[in-house]
This record gives structure tokens, C-alpha cells and sequence, in this order.
């Protein structure tokens, strides 16, 4: 969850993701390897991946 209340819940309702306790380069690490991914969001997949899901599986769980 956001810790600030204005600015965080603004760029939630904008789209962004909050990468959770990763550092910032593990959060490029991991958006660089989900836009390698051919015919699948990067988006779709960071999701999955933050939610404690399997990212590459075809049901997503």
C-alpha cells in the first residue's frame, strides 16, 4: 500500500503498480524481463508477479 495518502492514491487510479518491498532495481529487473516476454502485457505479468503468482502460467495462479 501506498504510505502517502494524496500523490499514492492518484497514481493508483493513473495505473501504476507499486512494486512492494522490491528496490528500484529489482523493479527494473523485473519490468525489463516482463516486456521480453513476446505477446503478453508487461503489465499483465509484473501484476502476476507482485500478486505471489505464477506469471507465465496460462491461468495466471
Amino acid at each position: 500500500m501506498p504510505l502517502y495518502a494524496g500523490a499514492g492514491a492518484e497514481l493508483r487510479r493513473a495505473g501504476a503498480l507499486f512494486a512492494g518491498d522490491l528496490s528500484p532495481w529489482q523493479a527494473r529487473l523485473l519490468l525489463a524481463a516482463a516486456s521480453a516476454v513476446p505477446g503478453r502485457s508487461p503489465q499483465e505479468l509484473v501484476r502476476a508477479w507482485l500478486a505471489g503468482q505464477d506469471p507465465l502460467s496460462g491461468d495466471g495462479s
